[in-house]
This record gives structure tokens, sequence and C-alpha cells, in this order.
């Protein structure tokens, strides 16, 4: 009978190993398809940028680019060709994919931020109506004459969105770039059905087939004259700058002057006034400090310790303060 018990336990102990093998081996599998998705996002949207950067300032020296090829181009040939050849390159330099916690939790996180953005947009729209709207004095945007090249500038604020939930790495980072997106949604939503704010836009220029009076024109045609104050295209550039710099400053640092850019951008096209721009920065800078708070990071922690330990919540939350100390020492 000894000897039988003990030919089982080893039989269930070599299956419980195989079984155990073959998880492990499911769960690389699936963190290296995962590791090479998010690297390929990553390259697909920095090279979308990169490549409307490049158009444009060769605009601005005189080059002249019609819409009818550049609409394949520049979103889709051009960055995923660009993408596609990187992620190669890195395979073949011997790269492989860095373990990224939940890494298909934050990109569906992203997704649900961005439909958040357009659906309180657009719900703040069809809950305005003229007359509610308020026009503000015109200052020093007065100034500035329409000039449709920056469309191509202004529209970067969708990819650079994006941009964050591909790049970093940490579960720290991709948590505070979460939660400073949807504090600064909120806020600005908010304000859109409290206080609506419209803008007079000048009439277009007739030449829609060129590249950046086109990309204007679907832009009025899309978004409402009014949702102007705070600007959520200078808001969302600069939190999604503010998330690349904690850990890719030279990435952040670039992104930093695409948010300026977009927001020039927002002068230019006759999109919003002056003073939305600037609290659209100012709501951006305080979200972001407030996502970093200490307490987030400490309820963030208690839940996840309560989630894979279980029990009240009292020696979870004692762990979870000891790891943020550690961290933060």
């Amino acid at each position: 009978m000894a000897i039988a018990w003990q030919r089982r336990c080893r039989a269930l102990r070599l299956r419980a190993g195989r079984t155990s093998g073959l998880n492990a081996t499911e769960d690389r599998k699936s963190g290296l398809l995962w590791g090479i998705w998010r690297q390929f996002g990553y390259y697909y949207f920095f090279g979308l940028i990169a490549v409307s950067q490049i158009v444009f300032f060769l605009m601005v020296i005189g080059f002249s680019f019609q819409r009818h090829l550049m609409q394949f181009f520049i979103p889709g040939i051009l960055p995923i060709t660009l993408a596609a050849f990187m992620v190669w390159r890195d395979w073949k330099k011997g790269w492989r994919p860095e373990p990224v916690p939940r890494a298909g939790f934050w990109m569906l996180t992203a997704l649900l931020l961005f439909a958040f953005w357009c659906g309180g947009y657009f719900l703040a729209d069809a809950a305005t109506t003229e007359e509610r709207a308020r026009y503000l004095t015109p200052g020093l945007e007065t100034q500035v004459p329409l000039l449709t090249d920056f469309s191509l500038i202004y529209i970067l604020v969708f990819p650079l969105f994006f941009l964050p939930f591909f790049a970093l790495r940490s579960e720290r980072a991709l948590r505070r770039a979460a939660l400073s997106n949807f504090l600064t949604l909120s806020l600005c939503t908010l304000t859109f059905f409290v206080f609506p704010v419209t803008f007079a836009r000048p009439a277009l220029p007739g030449h829609a087939d060129e590249l950046g009076a086109w990309i204007l024109s679907l832009v009025h045609g899309a978004d409402p004259a009014w949702n102007c104050l705070p600007s959520e295209h200078c808001a969302m550039a600069l939190v999604a700058a503010l998330a690349l710099l904690q850990e890719r400053r030279w990435l952040g640092t670039w992104a930093l002057v695409t948010a300026i850019g977009i927001a020039f951008s927002t002068l230019c096209l006759k999109q919003h006034y002056l003073v939305d721009g600037v609290i659209g920065f100012v709501v951006a800078l305080g979200m972001t400090l407030g996502a970093r708070w200490q307490g987030w990071e400490r309820l963030s922690l208690s839940t996840s310790q309560k989630k894979k330990f279980g029990g009240d919540g009292v020696s979870s939350s004692r762990s979870s303060d000891g790891l943020q100390d550690s961290s933060e020492g």
C-alpha cells in the first residue's frame, strides 16, 4: 500500500509539473505577442507624428501636397511600413519584449479613455445651443492669421494621446497616465456643460484640395464651434507629454515640443481663444500633479493587495504602506 501510494503521488507531481510547464510556455508566448504588439504600436504612433511633422515643415518651406495621396500615405502606408521595419530590425538585433504587467489591460484602457473623450465632447455639443454658448473678448489671437497648414499639427493630439500607453513600461507610470487623462477629461467635459464658450470661425479658403485646407474642412465638419474653454487639444497633449517625461526623457521632451506646437496650431486655425489654451495647460498640469498624489498610490496598492491576498484589508493595507515607503525610499 505504501509503495502504491508513493507511486501515485509521484505521478501526480509529474502531471502537475507538465501542466505548470505548459502554462508557463503559454504565458511566455502571450507575453511575447503582447510585447511585439506594444512595440509595433509605439513605432506606429511615433512614426505617424514624426511623418506628419516632416510633411508640415515641407509645406512651410514651399512644397504643396494634394490630399488624394497623402490621406493614405500619412496615417497608413508610411507609419505602418516604418513600424513593421523597426520591429523587424529590433528582432534581428536580438531585441525581445520586456514583460509589461497587464499590457492588454492598458491598451484597452487607452481605447476606453478615448471613447470617454469623444463621448463626453459630443454629448456636451448636443446639449449646447447657440443661445447658451458665450463669446469671450478676443485678445492676442486676433493678430495671428489663418494658416491652414497647421491643421496637420492640430490633429496630432490624437496619436500623441495613445503614445504613452505603448511607450511607458512601469505599472505606476501607466496608472498615473490613465488617471491624469481621466481627471483632465472629466473636468473639461463638466466645464463644457456648465460654461459653454464659442469662437467665431472665419470662412474656409476655397482650395479644398490642398492638404491643410482639406483637413481643416474635416475638423469644421466634425467639431462644433463651441466646447472651447478649456482647450482639450492643449490639455490632452500636455498630459501625454508629462506622462512620457516620467520614464523616457528624450521622448517626453519631443512630445512636449509637439504639445506646444499643437497649442500654437489652435490659434493659427482660429479654433480657440488664447485663454482657452492657457487654461487647458493649467488643467493638464493640475490633474497630472493630482494623479501623482500619494493617496491614490496607497489606495491602488491596497486594492491590488486585497485582490491578491483577500482578507479584511488590514494586513494588506499595512503591506501596501510598506511597499509605498520602500518605493519612496
